[in-house]
């Protein structure tokens, strides 16, 4: 939608990690704002998301009739999944952005979408997708929380950012010593969740490896950045490192 930000916030529960050992004081960032209010898709916009909806089933029926690779068949319906439910439930996805699109919110989406993707193809399951207005003190609580956006269209992300060891502001990225350009990097890391420390919050990225690698044995699937990264525009790694084990910078 033109007027419009894609905000999600993943809750996955990971119970097979260790709990968090310990906090880190941050550099501080953005102060918290308040969440978003939803933004109703125009007629036409809502005509648009209809007609590619009835592509993909159309698209998905040919397929299936055809009797196409299970796998295939099921790689085209996720889309049609997505858009019948942004159909349904549109309010949940809209939102007006506190600040114009920014290299963070296309890295984010890019990002959530092949994840989303991959996780369905290969994992055999849906990842659990909310609007940042709708995290509840239950998924704080129970869940560690994977963030997309940037601090000015993620209210949760806000409220997180200045006890996170980074400092993220609309003109630049400091992390440890190094400083980037925000109008083309973007920080991605893991980190115990200053609101619930016996969890993480996990700051734009799903699993960090791909297709490919899914396609070959289990020895590709392992993480390609460090607990901190920062990257480019391209996808370029501008800056990959690890926290020690009392989550400070080494």
């Amino acid at each position: 939608m033109k007027t419009s930000c894609l905000v999600f916030v993943i809750a996955v529960a990971v119970t097979a990690l260790p709990s968090p050992a310990g906090t880190r004081p941050g550099y501080g960032g953005q102060a918290a704002q308040a969440p978003p209010v939803a933004v109703p898709p125009s007629a036409d916009e809502r005509r648009e998301l209809e007609k590619k909806l009835t592509e993909l089933a159309v698209r998905v029926k040919a397929l299936a009739a055809r009797k196409a690779d299970p796998a295939l068949v099921a790689d085209v319906d996720i889309y049609r999944k997505a858009a019948e439910y942004i159909g349904r439930f549109p309010e949940e996805f809209a939102t007006k952005a506190f600040t114009p699109d920014t290299v963070a919110q296309e890295w984010a989406a890019k990002t959530l979408d092949v994840f989303t993707w991959n996780f369905a193809k290969w994992l055999r399951g849906d990842v659990r997708v909310k609007d940042d207005r709708f995290v509840s003190a239950g998924d704080i609580a129970d869940d560690n929380l994977i963030l997309f956006g940037d601090p000015g269209s993620n209210s949760v992300m806000a409220r997180v950012i200045a006890k996170l060891p980074i400092r993220w502001t609309k003109s630049e990225i400091e992390i440890g010593t190094r400083t980037f350009s925000a109008a083309d990097h973007v920080p991605v890391l893991i980190y115990p969740n200053p609101l619930n420390p016996k969890r993480y919050v996990v700051i734009n990225s799903g699993h960090t490896f791909g297709d490919e690698d899914f396609r070959g044995t289990n020895a590709w699937l392992y993480p390609r950045l460090g607990d901190y990264s920062v990257v480019k525009a391209n996808g370029d790694v501008a800056l990959s490192g690890f926290f020690d084990e009392q989550w400070r910078f080494k």
